[in-house]
Order: C-alpha cells, then structure tokens, then sequence
C-alpha cells in the first residue's frame, strides 16, 4: 500500500472549504434577519411597516439582553412586546407587560394559547421636543 502524502491542492481545496462552510454560515445569518432588515428599510423610508407573520420573526441563542424585542401581535389582537428566548430552562417566546411602566420589562412566558401570531420591528421612539 502507498502512503498519501498532502499535495498544494489539497491545502488549497481544504482552505476553499473552509471558505464556503463561513460563507454559508453567513448567508444562513442574513437569510434569519432579512424580515426584521426589510421592517427597518420600510421604516426609515417613510414606509408603513407591515406585520409578518410570527414564523419569519427573528429568534436569538444570545443572552437575554441581548435578544432583540419586536411587536408581537397575539391571538386576541393585543399588541406586545416580544423576544424569542432559546437558552432558558422552557425556550419559547416572553411578553413584556409592564405596559412601559417598568425600565426593562415585566417578561412573561407566553402560554399555548397566547402565542403571537404577527410581528413587526418596534418603532422608533418619538424625538424629544427641545425646551
């Protein structure tokens, strides 16, 4: 039996695959955050932005402060703020209902029947009028 030795090509062929295993991680990212990048394009060109269904929202494995909150529509019509929450003991997605009343949030669990069905980017804060 001969013995293999690693020619010039196979280094360039396993730096190619390399190559390609980060570029489809990365398409894999853009691909998760195109609806919440098409929100914000419709918002900052005056659009009015319009509610995508919940399967499109973005998901985070980062930590909680981390992951983004959107407006989540739910079953009922409330509106809420959301965030998809992957790396708790019970993943699934949280409300905040502290109705702006609490700095960060009063984020609930969101049971079977409260699961959001629609979401869209939180809008821009109104700008403070100078005094």
């Amino acid at each position: 039996m001969t013995e293999w030795y690693p020619t010039e090509n196979d280094e360039k062929i396993n730096d190619l695959m390399i190559q390609l295993r980060e570029a489809r991680a990365e398409i894999e990212m853009l691909m998760k955050w195109q609806p919440i990048i098409m929100q914000i394009e419709a918002i900052s060109n005056d659009k009015e932005p319009i509610w995508q269904p919940i399967e499109t929202a973005p998901k985070s494995k980062s930590i909680w402060f981390e992951t983004p909150s959107i407006l989540g529509k739910l079953p009922n019509g409330d509106v809420t703020r959301i965030k998809y929450h992957e790396i708790s003991k019970e993943p699934g997605w949280f409300g905040d209902f502290s109705n702006g009343k609490i700095k960060n949030g009063c984020w609930l669990k969101l049971n079977e029947s409260h699961q959001p069905t629609h979401w869209m980017p939180l809008p821009t804060p109104p700008r403070r009028r100078k005094k």
